[in-house]
């Protein structure tokens, strides 16, 4: 299987060198990888020329992570497509892995593996991995994922673990990324109403992810902004297109997203916000239950200041 791996690249002169030489010592070779430098400022495009032709290299004006990913989707030429941020790694068996599951489960609309965390500024190198091809990967319907993505995203936790087949995209429409924050959380979460196939997860870390004090994903508060603000441009497709029980699943999660906000907001001391999120959740809470655990913590906000959420882990 022709595979194309799409790296988005933007100010990554630090890292993209170990990330493309991750994806060129791949045991199973790629049929192409296409990179975009989004603008940068530092010597990422000189990276990327060095490499000659072994790479596909593109240069555009900064518009950002997502609209980056929506042009290298465009690019891809390949049958299946394989996400790599700038600044993560791949095991040398990862794309191996990859089209392996990908042949014995055509039907799977996103196929991810394991994946392990390293500190930006340490030396990373592989440890002796378990051989993937004594694994058999998980398979989730496309209502079981959503549950666990919107609950428990660890697993899919990052696009460099990511692999899906190029025929997905055209359902996604020409623009399958959105946002400049929470990109993947937006593409995930559309994934499930407008390919509603199964997704696999293969339970073996092949992918290593740089986990940096400066990245959004480290800032809770911005973080969470994202994932409800891209809950807030899905609504009206799920409310339009979603089976009841993936639009109950979709509603649950956004008063979850919503809630979470506001606690992260209180902790930062921006009480009027977390409540003006509290009561978009209350307006909408789709079960008792969850109305229960909005109204406990509208009045919790109206607590002395050390009773409320505390500032620890929000910036």
């Amino acid at each position: 299987m022709k595979i194309s791996v799409l790296i988005p690249a933007y100010n990554a002169s630090r890292t993209l060198r170990q990330a493309i030489d991750s994806a060129l010592a791949q045991s199973y070779s790629p049929f192409e990888i296409v990179v975009i430098d989004d603008g940068s400022t530092d010597g990422t495009y000189s990276i990327m020329q060095s490499y000659g032709a072994a790479l596909k290299a593109f240069r555009q004006n900064n518009a950002g992570v997502a609209a980056t990913r929506n042009t290298l989707c465009s690019l891809a030429s390949g049958e299946l497509i394989a996400f790599l941020d700038s600044d993560d790694i791949w095991h040398p068996g990862y794309l191996e892995s990859q089209n392996r599951v990908a042949e014995s489960h055509p039907e799977a609309v996103a196929l991810f593996t394991g994946h392990m965390d390293f500190r930006d500024g340490t030396a990373f190198l592989w440890e002796k991995v378990p051989t993937p091809s004594e694994f058999m990967p998980i398979t989730y319907s496309a209502i079981d994922f959503i549950r666990r993505y919107n609950s428990f995203p660890g697993p899919f936790a990052n696009l460099s673990h990511l692999c899906m087949p190029v025929g997905v995209l055209p359902r996604l429409g020409p623009k399958p990324f959105q946002m400049r924050i929470g990109e993947d959380f937006y593409f995930m979460n559309r994934l499930a109403l407008y390919s509603p196939g199964p997704v696999t997860y293969l339970p073996v870390a092949l992918c290593a992810y740089r986990l940096r004090g400066d990245s959004i994903s480290s800032d809770r508060l911005r973080w969470s902004k994202g994932e409800v603000e891209a809950m807030e441009l899905l609504a009206d497709e799920y409310a339009l297109l979603a089976d009841p029980d993936l639009q109950k699943l979709f509603l649950q999660a956004f008063d979850m997203k919503r809630r979470l906000h506001a606690r992260l907001l209180m902790g930062a001391n921006r009480v009027v916000e977390a409540r003006g999120q509290l009561r978009r959740c209350l307006r909408k809470s789709p079960t008792v239950k969850s109305a229960g655990k909005s109204l406990a913590l509208m009045a919790l906000s109206y607590f002395p200041r050390p009773l409320q959420p505390s500032r620890r882990g929000v910036r």
